[in-house]
């Protein structure tokens, strides 16, 4: 399913759900992998829905790597990025928590909060005059 790389402490440092291949194949083609990611996001919530949990992480873990190669390739200051990004870690972090996966939880949470703390105001805040919809909910 996944490979987790563990500090001295037990603490999840790195996680990676897709194998090098695939990761190689997606990443070449941003487009593509942007497909894939909300593709696999799709089918992470109607597994959740459908047949639980366990059947769900994987996809959203794929999907989290992907949303966080497309952060860092899109730039900081791509609202739709930085969105993306924070709905796939907030399903791959309540779908961890509901299986009492804690490791897991702790990794999506710090993954977060560095990528996040990158980000800058104005990634997610619509200048004067734009819609707001769909930002900061």
């Amino acid at each position: 399913m996944f490979t987790a790389t563990k500090r001295s402490r037990g603490v999840i440092v790195k996680l990676r759900f897709l194998c090098a291949h695939h990761r190689q194949w997606l990443i070449a083609e941003p487009q593509r992998a942007e497909r894939w990611m909300l593709g696999w996001v799709e089918q992470g919530e109607a597994l959740l829905a459908q047949e639980g949990p366990e059947q769900a992480l994987p996809f959203f873990g794929c999907a989290l790597e992907l949303a966080d190669f497309l952060l860092i390739v899109r730039g900081r200051a791509d609202a739709s990025a930085v969105r993306r990004f924070s709905d796939c870690a907030r399903h791959l972090l309540a779908t961890a928590a509901i299986l009492e996966e804690w490791s897991m939880c702790h990794w999506a949470v710090g993954l977060a909060q560095q990528r996040l703390a990158e980000e800058p105001v104005a990634a997610i805040v619509a200048k004067p005059g734009e819609s707001t919809d769909g930002l900061l909910h």
